[in-house]
């Protein structure tokens, strides 16, 4: 006998999903970051490539949707 409960459920998927989402991000920042550190690009592309994977992962749980409640 297996139970299954929703809410389990979904938080399985939401860290499924956030795995499978966050890896790339930070793989192409990184790599970004290397290029523009490599060829000596604009300090601007070198900047952003270090700050956006973090940014953008980072502002992940504000866009989630309103499921939990805030306590």
């Amino acid at each position: 006998y297996i139970r299954s409960d929703p809410d389990v459920e979904h938080c399985l998927r939401v860290h499924r999903n956030d795995m499978e989402n966050t890896f790339p991000i930070i793989l192409t920042g990184h790599i970004v970051y290397m290029v523009a550190y490599l060829d000596k690009l604009n300090p601007s592309i070198h900047s952003s490539a270090t700050s956006w994977p973090s940014t953008s992962v980072s502002s992940w749980p504000c866009r989630s949707p309103g499921k939990w409640p805030i306590i």
